[in-house]
Order: C-alpha cells, then structure tokens, then sequence
C-alpha cells in the first residue's frame, strides 16, 4: 500500500498503519486518512462537489485529495480508496451535540443531488415493505425477531403518518443542509467530518440520530435541555419528533442478526426496553410542546398522560 501511495500520490509517509479497512499516514507534517470507499460509485462526482463547496463556505471537513490521475477514486487490488487531509480538530474526541446545531447551508443542490435524502416517506416506505416481506419469509429460524418485528412495522408505519400529517399542513420545507448517513453520541470528530459520511438532508435527521442514541446509551434522558437548545421551527421539531418515532435502531439490530449472524439474542437489547423508549417519545413530545404545537401520538399520550 505505501508504494501505492507513492505512485498515485507522491507520498511517501514517515509514518504508515492500517486500521480497519482503512490506513492512517503522516508526511511532511500532515496527516492523512487512504479510506476504503464504500458507496456506490455514483455518488462520487457529488460528493467531490459538496467537499469543494464545503471549503469555500469554510465548513472544516477533511480535504479529499485527488490522485496523480486528477481522480477522486484510486483503484487498488480491486478496491477503491479515497485519501482525506485533516487536522487536529478531526480526532477520536465525540462529537458533542452543540456541533449538531450548526446550521451548515448547502447553497446549491444541483451538482450534489444524489446525494439527498430528505424524501422520508419514500424511503421509509421502501424500508417497511421489505421488512413486511422479510416477515413473510422468516420462518422458525428467529423466533425473536418474527414475534418483535410486527411491533416495529407498527411504529414505522406511525412514523410515515406522522410525516404525512407533517407535509399536508406545511407550505414550505426546512432549508437542506450537510448532514450524515447516520451520526451517535459515539461518533467522532474524526468521522463526523470525514466527507465520505455526508448526505443533504434537514438539521432534523442528524439530531434525531443523536438523540436516539444517547437514549440507547444512557436510558431516559432530561430532554427539556436537549431540546431548548435548539432553534428550530415549528417545521423542523415536528420533523425531529417524526424521525424519533422511525425505529431505525431496530432495523439495523435486525440485519446484523441476519446477514452478519449476529446472536438473535441482541435484539432483546431493544424488545426489552421498549416501553421505556415509549416514554422517552412522550418525554420529548412534553418538551417540543412547551415551545411549539405539534400533534401528539395518540396512544402514547393515552398510555403516559397523567
């Protein structure tokens, strides 16, 4: 690999280790990051854009650098790597939640439409379908997964609703800023600005994302700070709320098991604290409706309104 860096790059690092699938270099002074690149390869041209404008606006992502061959992608033993330049504001610290709150505008869509996510329903509406047909073909081979599953569907179906209700009533979108495929209380600052990780999406995903993490990490949260601490509109937290309610945590459980044969035992991790997530979707329902109004679920409210 480091002649490979040499030939395609002109580096020659003094220091070189591998991590993972990927490989971490120093030369010169500087650090760079050779990342196996695992999106489809369609997506590259946009994200190469939204890395440039990124600079311009003085977003402070990770630099990608082209090769010898001005190309973003660099093909070796047939797989392809992208080398990133960062500094030392991209490490292994976590990303805090005030960083999500930053409001990093994308000012043009046109070169980076791929890589836009904010059409919710249809995604999601994708995602129940194929996990309804999942259901259908399970079997006895996961008995937990075939009893929780119609749960999961249930609620997904709820969060589409909601999202439904949310797109009748409003006449204009949030604005489409620099989010992530997904983001946690365990993400680091070094992937959080890794350019590889981004998508065009509303404030609201990355924030949902957080939070739903930090509950799986440390149960019921005090959520009147998290939530005052935003500035959204009334848009943006009926968004937020509606993300909550996709049970993606769930999803992801589920095709570990699966397709990585992870022990189906894991999933009661989740199963076993549902009701208490039930109650943090209440919780935060509270805390959205101190500052704006926004329609409630109604069996939540039902089960936990006193």
């Amino acid at each position: 690999m480091k002649n490979a860096l040499i030939y395609y790059y002109n580096l020659d690092p003094e220091e070189f280790y591998q991590q993972g699938e990927d490989y971490f270099l120093h030369h010169q002074g500087v650090t760079y990051r050779f990342c196996c690149y695992k999106r489809p390869i369609e997506e590259i041209v946009s994200l190469w854009e939204l890395n440039r404008m990124s600079f311009e606006l003085g977003y402070p992502y990770q630099k990608i650098v082209l090769n010898r061959d001005r190309q973003v992608l660099t093909l070796i033993n047939e797989r392809y790597y992208v080398l990133l330049r960062f500094s030392s504001i991209h490490n292994l610290s976590y990303v805090p939640f005030s960083t999500l709150r930053q409001e990093n505008l994308v000012l043009s869509v046109d070169k980076v439409s791929s890589l836009i996510r904010s059409d919710w329903k249809r995604l999601w509406s994708s995602k129940v379908d194929y996990f309804e047909y999942q259901m259908a073909h399970l079997g006895r081979k996961y008995p937990l997964l075939l009893s929780s599953l119609p749960y999961f569907i249930g609620l997904a179906e709820n969060a589409i609703g909601y999202l439904e209700e949310i797109n009748r009533g409003n006449r204009e979108y949030p604005p489409l800023v620099i989010s992530h495929r997904r983001v946690g209380c365990h993400t680091t600052l070094l992937d959080y600005y890794n350019p590889l990780e981004l998508v065009i999406d509303v404030r609201a995903r990355d924030v949902s994302e957080y939070l739903k993490s930090l509950f799986w990490e440390r149960g019921i949260l005090e959520v009147d700070s998290y939530i005052d601490s935003l500035s959204f509109s009334k848009e943006e937290f009926q968004l937020l709320y509606a993300r909550l309610l996709f049970p993606c945590f769930y999803f992801d459980c589920y095709e570990k098991i699966v397709f990585q044969k992870e022990d189906e035992k894991k999933i009661r991790l989740i199963t076993d604290r549902i009701e208490e997530y039930e109650y943090f979707l209440f919780r935060v329902y509270e805390s959205i409706s101190k500052r704006v109004s926004i329609s409630p679920i109604a069996w939540l409210n039902h089960k936990f309104a006193s």
